[in-house]
């Protein structure tokens, strides 16, 4: 994760550059404070010189530290930004059989809590070790010039500071860790618990989804809360060592005063310099721990963009954007861990043919399709496109080979142009309107006050499963594939206009049509030039 933080030079070094300044002056207005003091011994001239150095000073510190924190804003917006494309580049080009229920609401988490738990214990935590290291030195470099014997002092305290609060990494990770798994729990959580609302209320079972979701609730906070106690009390032991130094370097300083080695003003700047020396010492063991705590949250993004894809990125690949002979299945095999589903399937899908895969239910009909598309990979054997491996071609490629019509048709919450087209922006209304005729669905949208510019909800709740299925399948007539694949796409949608759509897909003479269906009618069958059984 170190590279999204260092990668954009400039902008990481001008922010080191300038917490750096700013501690400098932040370090230096202890010596201005002593002067303006020593003044008061003098004459109205040395004070009002003093006072206008004051003045300017603060306006330059002032000024450092707006640009500071504007650059850390910066920085941080633009590592977060980063980070969230790149993770979400990777979990896109996950499997497509690792996408559950359960690690999509995982992914969820990594995109929110454990984005912003990065940024608390990393991102910050670079800032806070900076402004540490740079004021200890320069601190220590002012005390140096003004009384090494102080220095000494100042940095003994600084080391028993260190001795007090020291070793507290590990138990903090271990915490950290505890309370990542605890909240990506809670978030699976209430994502099964909001999916299900529907069924939660027609069984009647909400006391018990409430009294499941406040214990995944009260694990969470739990954690949350075991982890920031550790982290105050190893905070607190550091900020109590720091003050106790304070009390002695002001006594000793005093003493000093009382013996004629030190000015008042000197007093003063002793006291503030002590807290920039003792201070950052007493605050690097909670940095550290930071640190620590977010270790699991740098592996467990590490894991994500790490490439474990469907496809085989060892394979040198080939430009194919046509389908002009067939799809071949080889004595395919295929497994859900220890669960087989595939075993040894060989079929072949000819360019132009229509074929019906049929099967009971689990058979692995959905499987199949989905490994001759390439959605996933085949344990054994292969699938090719013309005698190409289709580990060979793009999944680019392979979209605009194959389109499907999947069982569960998914609406994004948009308008509806954009969840036909996928948000192309450069298809024609017409050619829009022509793929939601085809579909059965064109008179639905001219009835809609904004047509094509009617905005989907969430989950598509304001149209019907058939209508949702029809928008489905205009999405993938509009694609105008070679192969398109109905994963029983039509089962949402009344029986007749079903066949009116079957019948059109099956005159179009370049299509090559793969039906999954559980209509096993001789009649129906009889419709298509090959029927694969899948069991």
């Amino acid at each position: 994760m170190k590279k999204y933080v260092c990668g954009r030079r400039v902008l990481f070094c001008a922010t080191i550059l300038f917490i750096t300044l700013n501690c400098v002056f932040g370090a230096y207005f202890s010596v201005i404070i002593g002067k303006i003091v020593d003044a008061a011994g003098e004459d109205m001239n040395a004070l009002v010189r003093a006072f206008l150095i004051g003045l300017l000073f603060v306006a330059g510190y002032v000024i450092v530290e707006i640009i500071c924190g504007i650059l850390k804003e910066k920085l941080t917006a633009e590592t977060r930004r980063h980070i969230k494309r790149d993770l979400f580049s990777a979990i896109l080009k996950k499997p497509i059989y690792s996408m559950s229920e359960a690690s999509s609401a995982e992914y969820i988490n990594d995109l929110s809590n454990n984005l912003n738990m990065f940024e608390q214990n990393y991102i910050n935590a670079i800032y806070s070790l900076t402004t540490v290291i740079t004021m200890f030195i320069s601190a220590s470099v002012i005390t140096l010039t003004l009384e090494p014997f102080m220095l000494l002092v100042m940095v003994a305290l600084a080391l028993l500071t260190l001795l007090v609060s020291g070793n507290i990494g590990k138990p903090v990770e271990k915490r950290a860790n505890g309370y990542m798994q605890k909240n990506a729990e809670y978030t699976a959580e209430i994502k099964d618990d909001l999916s299900a609302s529907y069924l939660i209320r027609s069984f009647g079972i909400t006391k018990t989804i409430l009294h499941k979701h406040n214990n995944k609730n009260d694990a969470a906070e739990d954690g949350k809360f075991s982890l920031g106690f550790l982290q105050t009390l190893c905070s607190s032991a550091g900020d109590l060592v720091g003050l106790l130094s304070t009390v002695f370097v002001m006594s000793a300083a005093a003493y000093f005063a009382i013996k004629g080695r030190f000015s008042a003003g000197m007093i003063i700047t002793f006291g503030s310099l002590i807290g920039q020396i003792v201070s950052p010492v007493a605050s690097l063991p909670s940095v550290i721990a930071k640190f620590s705590a977010a270790k699991p949250i740098n592996t467990r993004f590490a894991e994500i963009m790490a490439d474990n894809s469907a496809d085989d990125c060892n394979v040198q690949k080939i430009q194919k954007p046509d389908l002009t002979d067939r799809i071949e299945v080889k004595n395919v095999s295929f497994s859900y861990g220890d669960a087989p589903v595939l075993d040894k399937v060989s079929t072949v899908f000819k360019k132009g043919g229509k074929y019906a895969v049929t099967g009971l239910s689990g058979s692995g009909k959905s499987t199949l399709m989905n490994v001759v598309m390439g959605l996933l990979p085949a344990d054994s054997g292969e699938v090719t496109y013309d005698g190409v491996n289709i580990k060979k071609l793009t999944p680019e490629d392979r979209s605009r080979i194959v389109s499907i019509v999947p069982q569960d048709s998914f609406l994004f919450n948009d308008t509806i142009r954009n969840n036909v087209t996928l948000f192309e922006k450069d298809i024609p209304d017409d050619r829009i309107i022509k793929a939601l005729e085809s579909a059965g669905i064109r008179g639905l949208i001219e009835s809609l006050p904004e047509g094509l510019d009617t905005v989907v909800a969430e989950n598509g709740s304001n149209f019907s499963g058939g209508e949702k299925q029809r928008f489905s399948l205009a999405r993938a007539i509009l694609r105008d594939c070679p192969v398109l694949v109905l994963d029983e796409g039509t089962s949402a949608i009344d029986t007749e206009t079903a066949k009116q759509i079957e019948k059109k897909l099956l005159e179009k003479k370049d299509l090559t049509l793969i039906a999954i269906t559980h209509d096993v009618s001789q009649e129906h069958l009889a419709l298509f030039d090959g029927v694969v059984r899948v069991s």
